[in-house]
């Protein structure tokens, strides 16, 4: 099988400009999540895009790879409408997860916050991939 790697961001555009979209306006951007049809898989960024009360909607992948392209072939894959109208995409479970929870308000107001939050989670994944190798 033969993977190919997309870009993240439209052609031409430079990281700055991406920053700056990802920055206006978090409210009024509107969310895609593939994700395959998994118990768990996804659960989190689903979870989130509710509590955020985002506009979202939820894209079980059903035939992969034929179906869609994903940045390095992976799934999850959040496909983010800006306010400005710029359309990106992030893959990899882990960092939709960190990028919604900075979108939210989910990352701890102080820094011993911050730490608290990274040390859950970093033990939840830690979980997570111990469950999913059985």
């Amino acid at each position: 099988m033969k993977l190919t790697i997309t870009r993240f961001a439209p052609e031409g555009l430079p990281s700055a400009e991406v920053t700056k979209s990802l920055s206006t306006d978090r409210r009024s951007a509107s969310y895609k999540l593939e994700h395959f049809h998994i118990s768990g898989f996804g659960a989190v960024p689903r979870e989130m895009l509710a509590y955020g009360g985002a506009q979202w909607e939820d894209v079980i992948v059903t035939n992969w790879p034929a179906e869609v392209k994903s940045p390095f072939g992976v799934f999850p894959v959040l496909h983010i409408k800006t306010a400005d109208g710029r359309e990106l995409r992030l893959s990899e479970s882990n960092v939709i997860e960190h990028y919604l929870a900075k979108q939210f308000g989910l990352l701890g107001e102080n820094e011993w916050e911050k730490l608290q939050i990274k040390t859950f989670y970093s033990s939840s994944l830690y979980l997570r991939e111990r469950l999913t190798m059985r």
